[in-house]
């Protein structure tokens, strides 16, 4: 049972590994916020809820609660764990329901008495250092005192999701007097933990150590290129064992730097001068390497290649300009390239009053503002004509402002605007349909009453392009309640179907396109009571998915259907963008 525990355990450091830990050494401050420190991916379980542990292999019980007091403070070592000691100290709370007093970095009183101590030196405590790879973690009891720490920031949040992993409800009990007794067993206590070894020892960059090197970022970062940077720290920690800083361009140039972005150094400056659209660029230069990216997307390939140079010491044969690259990340051509065929997409952002979307993507710097500044670089990219959008938060809700609809204009308003609805505030248009106003045109739209709430609803226009009238299509867009409100779904399915059935009678000719995240895939009743009757198809051939843009095969013709599996688009939603072209 403890072999199965480490495995999950070993799974979940590995998947946290790609995105959320940062070394001590980082400038970056920490997400303000006291839910779970270091974003979770959807695969994993939450640690805490875990109730199989084999505590009859316990050499003995610490005791965390006695007569119903807390017998440990909380201590952080820096200000770098102040909110992992928080996280810490409200799981104990939430795990047994006493408080448990915490002190944070900024606290200038000694603790005396028995203490939980965040992110100390994990050296200071072992024999051997060189026995805690980089995102090895290390928990230990010693006298008063438990330490709870690790190689980086993440390697301790994993040590205290351990730890409050062994913290039960089924460890309480209640003394003779009736008070509280909380215990935890010393196998949760007890563990050295070292994922598996670096992929290269002394790995060299433009042929100098790369432990000389400091990645540099520009003053005016966004959180995008805050967390490329971090990613590319911790990756490199992972595969060689190296530990780099990182500062901002207002720091003196050093001897060596990888620069990421447009930054005030004069050779970032000539790098992103010779860029290309939808492209990245990186060149050394007198020992030091730039890179130039023209968007989010292009900017994880950059990092990638990166790790290339250094990993195969490519650049040893070539060390004044490296690659000049314009990848092909998607398996058909990314750029719409003529009006010959129409291209229709749906995206659900997923908006920011869900709690999820505030774990899941918040925490790593990536606001509700930038996942749809990301999604609207996509959008620029691919072109499509027409984009089904679902959950496009315009206002508050759940307590969180956000003004998505807007946000997303800064970036793709030079071509594409919203269908606007008579009747209908803006703050209800939570499945909007964008289109390309310098090639299409309203000539009619509708929109319907939700079928539950705001959130769940359709609407649709009918659209003739501008250099053609004659041509013509009609899209729908909609978002359907979820899965377990079945009769609501059902419904929902229905008025669709019959919004389709008018529309093809008033429209016989006119090509129709449905949009939307239907909550449910092919085969389920509300997925097929939509399209019942109706001669329309799926161009989605994922019998599992349940984002689909629909068309009728008797109009059109499917060229082809892909979802978009980029990186940095994942970042941004728990559904991934699907398009389709057209004849």
């Amino acid at each position: 049972m403890m072999k199965k525990i480490l495995a999950m355990i070993l799974l979940a450091v590995m998947l946290l590994s790609a995105v959320s830990c940062a070394s001590d050494s980082t400038e970056s401050e920490p997400p303000k916020k006291k839910e779970h420190p270091i974003a979770q991916t959807e695969e994993e379980e939450d640690p805490s809820k875990e109730d199989d542990i084999d505590d009859s292999k316990a050499n003995y019980w610490v005791d965390l609660v006695v007569a119903g007091q807390a017998q440990y403070t909380v201590v952080s070592t820096s200000k770098d764990y102040d909110q992992i000691a928080e996280y810490l100290a409200e799981g104990l709370r939430r795990n047994t329901g006493v408080s448990f007093p915490l002190k944070l970095s900024t606290t200038t009183k000694r603790v005396t008495g028995k203490k939980i101590s965040i992110g100390k030196n994990p050296a200071t405590l072992l024999s051997d250092p060189s026995e805690l790879t980089y995102l090895g973690n290390l928990s230990v009891d010693r006298g008063e005192t438990i330490y709870l720490t690790g190689y980086c920031k993440n390697a301790v949040s994993t040590t205290v999701d351990k730890f409050l992993a062994g913290v039960l409800k089924r460890y309480q009990q209640k003394d003779e007097n009736g008070q509280l007794q909380v215990k935890a067993p010393d196998i949760r206590l007890f563990f050295l933990f070292n994922p598996p070894g670096y992929i290269k020892t002394s790995p060299k960059l433009l042929g100098v150590d790369l432990s000389k090197f400091v990645i540099v970022l520009p003053e005016n970062m966004n959180a995008t290129e805050v967390l490329m940077a971090r990613e590319l720290m911790v990756e490199i920690g992972v595969k060689t064992g190296c530990v780099i800083g990182q500062v901002t361009d207002k720091q003196a140039k050093a001897e060596h730097e990888i620069v990421l972005g447009e930054t005030n150094r004069a050779e970032s400056q000539t790098v992103y001068a010779e860029l290309g659209k939808d492209s990245y660029r990186i060149q050394a230069v007198n020992g030091s390497l730039y890179v130039a990216y023209d968007n989010y997307l292009v900017m994880s390939d950059a990092r990638e290649q990166i790790h290339e140079i250094y990993l195969n010491d490519t650049s040893a044969n070539d060390p004044e300009i490296y690659c000049a690259e314009k990848p092909n990340y998607t398996a058909q051509k990314m750029h719409k390239q003529n009006d010959s065929y129409v291209r229709v997409m749906t995206s659900n952002i997923v908006c920011a009053g869900d709690q999820g979307a505030r774990d899941n993507y918040d925490i790593e710097g990536i606001t509700c503002e930038l996942r749809v500044g990301i999604q609207g670089v996509m959008i620029m990219d691919y072109l499509p004509d027409f984009v089904g959008m679902q959950e496009m938060q315009e206002g508050t809700v759940n307590g969180v402002y956000s003004l998505m609809r807007t946000e997303l204009l800064k970036t793709v308003g030079s071509e594409y605007s919203f269908v606007e609805y008579d009747n209908v505030p803006t703050a209800d248009y939570w499945n909007p349909i964008l289109y390309r106003h310098t090639v299409w045109q309203i000539e009619e739209k509708e929109a319907s009453a939700p079928f539950d709430n705001g959130m769940h609803r359709w609407q649709w226009a009918l659209f003739s392009k501008i250099s053609n009238p004659d041509e013509k299509y009609i899209v729908m867009n909609m978002h359907y309640p979820i899965s377990k409100e079945a009769e609501k779904q059902l419904a929902a399915a229905n008025a669709v179907n019959e919004q389709i059935y008018v529309l093809k009678t008033q429209y016989p000719d006119v090509p129709i396109f449905l949009t939307g995240d239907y909550n449910a895939c092919p085969g389920t009743e509300t997925f097929e009571s939509t399209l019942l009757g109706t001669g329309l198809a799926t161009a989605n051939f994922d019998n599992t998915a349940i984002d689909h843009v629909i068309y009728d095969p008797s109009l059109v013709d499917r060229q082809t259907g892909m979802f978009i599996k980029n990186g940095w688009i994942a970042k941004t939603s728990d559904h991934r963008p699907f398009f389709a072209d057209f004849a």
